[in-house]
Parts: structure tokens; C-alpha cells; sequence
């Protein structure tokens, strides 16, 4: 038995696990023989069974962590949306009193169909709403105005838009 074309000689060599498998001098055979000794050093191996294995990539899910971050975060954004940290205990909720004074912004504005008031830039206090809203123009353009609802309960008294 010898080295056929300049390639690897054949014979029995050592794997990864252990045993020891048959190179005809072309291909690897499916002949196998359990070897008691510790695996070869990686020099004494076939070049094929040198080579690294690919890591395994693990899939992983979101983190308890992060899922819990998001909940809470959609908790508050939920809460803030609808008014639900818009007033004390003891009071009845601003949230009829807000309705109130986005209804008066928009009966003084031109296109009142085209507002939209930023929530995360409304002020509720015990006295007043304020906030920003954008609204369209006559002319279709957008503009940024400035609100401020005094109120009393759940009661608008007064209302003032000032563009930004």
C-alpha cells in the first residue's frame, strides 16, 4: 500500500472521536476500528479531520429582560394616550376636561379635521392644558401651533392658539 498520485497515503487514521477510519488513497472508506488510545495530536490527523468544526449558531429569543422593558414602556404609552396619569386620585379625570379643550382648539383653527395634538408635549396641572398641535393651513400647509386651556374641574373657561 503506498501514496497513489502524490496524495495522502493510505491506511487507517485517526478521527476526532477517537476511532480510526480507512483512506484508500482517493476516497474514505465506511470501514471504522474502535481504538482504546487518546485521539491523535492534530498533526497525526487527515487534513479532514483537522479542520475546525462551523460553531453552531443558537437561536435566540428576545431576553425576559427586554421583553419586560417593552410591556412597561406600551403600559405607559397606553396610560399617557388616555389620560389615565392626567389627574389626581380624589378629582375626576382631566381626561373630559382634555377632550373639552382639544374640541375648542380646533373650532379655532382653519382645517380642524387636519390636527394632530402631540401627546408627549401635552401639560395637565390642577388649573390647565397646554400643548403643541399641527394643523393645515387654507392653503394645505402645515402649521405648528401653541394651546393653552384654563380650566376649572373638568370645565374649559378659556382658551388661547398662538402659532409656534
Amino acid at each position: 500500500m503506498g501514496e497513489r498520485d502524490g496524495g495522502v497515503e493510505e491506511g487507517w487514521y485517526r478521527t476526532k472521536d477517537g476511532r480510526e477510519r480507512y483512506w484508500d488513497g482517493d476516497a474514505w472508506t465506511d470501514q471504522y476500528r474502535e481504538d482504546d488510545d487518546e485521539p491523535p495530536e492534530p498533526a497525526d490527523r487527515s487534513p479532514r479531520d483537522t479542520k475546525p468544526e462551523p460553531a453552531k449558531q443558537e437561536s435566540k429569543g428576545a431576553s425576559p429582560w427586554t421583553i419586560l422593558v417593552f410591556a412597561v414602556a406600551a403600559i405607559v404609552v397606553f396610560a399617557c394616550c388616555n389620560g389615565v396619569f392626567s389627574g389626581d386620585d380624589d378629582e375626576p379625570s382631566s381626561g373630559s376636561a382634555l377632550t373639552s379643550c382639544r374640541n375648542m382648539v380646533k373650532a379655532q383653527i382653519k382645517n380642524p379635521s387636519t390636527a394632530d395634538f402631540a401627546v408627549l408635549d401635552t401639560t395637565i396641572t390642577d388649573t390647565s392644558i397646554s400643548g403643541e398641535v399641527t394643523a393645515e393651513n387654507d392653503f394645505g400647509a402645515e402649521k405648528s401651533l401653541r394651546y393653552h386651556c384654563t380650566i376649572s374641574g373638568n370645565t374649559v373657561t378659556d382658551v388661547t392658539v398662538n402659532p409656534l
